[in-house]
């Protein structure tokens, strides 16, 4: 099967999730990110604005603010393929990119690059406990995560999990996964 096909079949599967399971699979999820030891020793987490039926971001990054750490969302950029970080606070308006997902505003000021130490969350289509995934297919997160020497954490559902998947060269592979 390949990569198109087989990314739509895991999306299906994932959106037939019901709303109340996702909740309760995602509350797991936060948790068990919040046990590991790389959440605990980092001090920034790069997380994601969860959107239609992926693990949901929320508790985990209004958890993160409480426990004091710095927190940077995506910001999907106008270079095709091409995505920036953008550290918030509390209190930063979020708004809706052409996609539908919500981000923070580009403000060059505003940009980090995770270094070692810190923690990128990262969503997907579908993982494997070996660290392959596959994204949505525009290549966002491989581009950004090829120059990274952060710990990469791929968060899902285990609906989400394949034996394998296919890889190409430029696929990058996440140092964990954390499934319900």
């Amino acid at each position: 099967m390949d990569k198109k096909t087989l990314r739509k079949s895991f999306l299906k599967i994932r959106g037939q999730i019901p709303e109340e399971a996702r909740h309760k699979k995602s509350r797991i999820i936060a948790e068990k990110l919040f046990n590991s030891e790389e959440y605990k020793n980092s001090g920034f987490v790069f997380a994601y604005s969860s959107y239609g039926s992926e693990a949901e971001t929320g508790d985990i990054i209004k958890k993160a603010f409480s426990d004091g750490k710095r927190i940077a969302l995506p910001v999907m950029l106008e270079e095709k393929g091409k995505m920036a970080f953008i550290e918030i606070t509390a209190e930063t308006e979020l708004v809706k990119n052409k996609t539908g997902i919500y981000e923070p505003v580009y403000d060059e000021e505003k940009a980090v690059c995770p270094k070692k130490g810190d923690v990128v969350i990262v969503p997907g289509a579908a993982f494997t406990l070996k660290g392959e995934r596959m994204g949505y297919g525009g290549g966002y997160y491989d581009r950004y995560l090829s120059r990274c020497e952060a710990f990469k954490i791929g968060i899902c559902f285990k609906e989400q999990l394949a034996e394998e998947l296919p890889q190409d060269c430029f696929d990058i592979k996440t140092d964990k996964i954390i499934t319900d």
